[in-house]
């Protein structure tokens, strides 16, 4: 996990017969959940 603040790369990772495939997927920033902190509708 590197670069700015919050941002993460989503990957998918494939197993072939030479061994695996690594590809970047997008951009994302998960946000963690607050008790708390989200308000109800």
């Amino acid at each position: 996990i590197s670069g700015n603040r919050g941002e993460q790369k989503l990957v998918r990772i494939e197993r072939t017969g030479d061994g695996v495939k690594r590809e970047d997927l997008l951009s994302v920033r998960f946000v963690p959940l607050v008790e708390g902190v989200a308000k109800e509708s």
